[in-house]
């Protein structure tokens, strides 16, 4: 869906508060901060994958989605969708932030 639609982020943010349902936000890296923060921020996802790590050395788009209230699952360092999830560690993801 197209997150600029109010009407289908409201039903999507819906989707996620009915029983049983979770709903994970994946956001790319090379997203405008801004944007993810209103967009996580509305959907209220538990969890958030950032792909893309690999296309963009500011970690913006990262930093919105785990201050807009969602935790980080998982990150995408490759181009492709069946690149593999990993973890990023707490210590890890610090260390990018300061050499930034």
């Amino acid at each position: 869906f197209n997150p600029a639609n109010r009407r289908a982020l409201s039903a999507f943010a819906a989707l996620g508060e009915a029983e049983g349902v979770e709903t994970i936000g994946v956001v790319s890296a090379a997203s405008d901060a801004e944007d993810v923060f209103e967009i996580v921020g509305a959907l209220r996802p538990p969890r958030v994958i950032v792909t893309g790590l690999d296309r963009t050395s500011r970690l913006g788009a990262v930093t919105a989605a785990i201050t807009s209230g969602a935790h980080l699952a998982h990150v995408t360092y490759g181009p492709r969708a069946d690149d593999p999830l990993e973890t990023l560690p707490p210590d890890l993801l610090a260390k990018m932030l300061m050499d930034w």
